[in-house]
């Protein structure tokens, strides 16, 4: 064949491989978008979290893994709505079924203007409140009380500002991390080590000396406790029974009652380290 007769052939030659391989990689670059996607869905745990050792604490609808504190029932004010764990009206914190020592939880929150909650752990319920035994990561509006303060979103509260304030507007997610690796605590928000600290140390006491947990015995002193979801109360429930909306109304609920939202609440637990 001569080359003038070839020429065509190998040009068709070539762009049928480039499409060919186009479509190939345009096929796993679908597959790797789906699998993204698979992973981006609400309270599912990643494959590559599942093999570090992670569980779920909430699959989207039910509250299994949690209870009231000091009951063995959850409170009518914490319901499962749309995917999220949200705080609709009075009750107790809600606590984990199972106790945690050395552990990394994982989760989202979202806070209404001008409210209030928290995450707290090492929880037992020999007190009338959780907040009596459990240090606290702050879950806020930073407009009610600044950015960086002990009181700030990410802080441990009374007792540690967060280093920087990178949490997101009210009405937004956003990312949290509680790590316990035996005396060691980290606080994380949106992926920035927001706070550290040495518990039972003594810094940590002289801390805690100059704060109102100062008269709590067993503040900080658990060991193996459980972690709760803080019900700090909420104005928008009182404005809410004040006009008059249906506690069968979700969308209503939402917008108008729900004081702060958790979801992908996922956990495992530490290797305990030798004493030292």
């Amino acid at each position: 064949m001569s080359f003038r007769l070839f020429l065509p052939c190998l040009l068709r030659g070539i762009r049928f491989f480039h499409l060919k391989n186009a479509a190939v990689l345009l096929a796993v670059l679908g597959l790797g978008l789906a699998a993204d996607r698979a992973l981006a869905v609400p309270n599912d745990v990643s494959a590559e979290e599942k093999a570090a050792g992670f569980e779920s604490l909430f699959d989207g609808t039910s509250l299994a893994a949690w209870r009231g504190y000091k009951r063995t029932d959850v409170p009518a004010g914490w319901q499962a709505l749309d995917g999220s764990i949200v705080l609709v009206g009075p009750g107790s914190d809600l606590v984990t079924v199972k106790t945690y020592r050395s552990f990394d939880f994982r989760f989202e929150w979202k806070i209404a203007p001008g409210e209030n909650s928290g995450v707290l752990y090492g929880v037992n319920e020999a007190r009338r409140e959780a907040h009596e035994s459990g240090p606290e990561y702050q879950v806020v509006d930073n407009g009610k009380d600044g950015a960086t303060t002990v009181n700030s979103a990410g802080g441990n509260f009374a007792l540690h500002a967060p280093l920087k304030d990178v949490v997101k507007p009210p009405g937004q997610w956003n990312e949290g991390r509680i790590v316990v690796d035996g005396t060691h605590v980290e606080h994380w928000l949106n992926g920035e080590k927001v706070v550290a600290y040495e518990i039972r140390s003594p810094e940590w006491v002289t801390l805690v000396a100059q704060t109102k947990f100062k008269d709590k015995p067993d503040y900080g002193k658990v060991v193996d406790g459980h972690i709760a979801l803080q019900n700090h109360g909420g104005p928008r429930w009182w404005a809410a029974r004040l006009a008059g909306i249906s506690k069968d109304d979700a969308a209503a609920i939402q917008e108008k009652v729900a004081v702060v939202w958790f979801r992908n609440l996922r956990i495992r637990a530490l290797p305990e380290k030798a004493p030292k």
